[in-house]
């Protein structure tokens, strides 16, 4: 079964005080929603004292071994889609038309 899900790792924390923290998304059974989640996602909400996204993650799990592909402001970083994402090139380009028409 194939899985999808996305972690931001940030530096937080009020004035004077700062942490490492991360923030691990649900998981899901489609890219599309989980890429959608991840295009949404506002890490200001997440944390009230953000300093820093220090890293970003969209991960594709299938058969027990994860895919972890560097992701950065909505843009995901791979050499081969199907083996590192779990779609076609051509079902990513029909995700991110619908995203930009919707």
């Amino acid at each position: 079964m194939s899985t999808w899900y996305f972690k931001f790792y940030v530096r937080e924390g009020q004035p004077g005080c700062a942490d490492d923290d991360t923030y691990t998304s649900n998981v899901y059974d489609s890219f599309e929603k989980c890429f959608r989640d991840y295009i949404k996602f506002n890490p200001n909400k997440q944390w009230r004292y953000l300093r820093n996204l220090s890293r970003e993650e969209f991960i594709y799990a299938n058969n027990g071994i994860e895919h972890i592909n560097k992701a950065s402001d909505g843009l995901i970083y791979y050499d081969n889609s199907e083996l590192e994402l779990g779609i076609s090139d051509q079902l990513f380009d029909k995700i991110i038309n619908d995203i930009q028409n919707s």
